[in-house]
C-alpha cells in the first residue's frame, strides 16, 4: 500500500517547544510529507493551551519540560472537550 494516504486531509499538528529552532525543523520535516499541517506554534504552556482552544489540532507534539507552566511528568492539565477520532 506504498504511496496510498489513508487520510486526504493533512493531521493539524500544534508544535509546543521553547526553542524557536526545533519548532521550526519539526514543522519543515513533517510539512514536507505532504500528511501533516502544522496550525499553530507555542513556546510556552499558557500559548500551547490557547492554541489547542483556538485551533483544535488533531495532533500536539509537546516539549515536556517548558516555562510558563508545568508540563509533562511533573503535571499536564489539559481542559479540553473530547475529541471526535478520525473516521479514517
Amino acid at each position: 500500500m506504498s504511496g496510498v494516504a489513508l487520510n486526504p486531509e493533512p493531521l493539524r499538528v500544534l508544535i509546543v517547544d521553547d526553542t524557536p529552532d526545533l519548532r521550526d525543523l519539526l514543522t519543515m520535516a513533517l510539512e514536507r510529507t505532504g500528511e501533516f499541517e502544522v496550525v499553530a506554534h507555542a513556546e510556552n504552556g499558557r500559548q500551547a493551551v490557547d492554541s489547542a482552544a483556538a485551533y483544535q489540532p488533531d495532533l500536539v507534539l509537546l516539549d515536556i519540560a517548558m516555562p510558563v507552566m508545568e508540563t509533562g511528568s511533573r503535571r499536564c492539565r489539559w481542559s479540553a472537550a473530547p475529541v471526535p477520532r478520525p473516521s479514517w
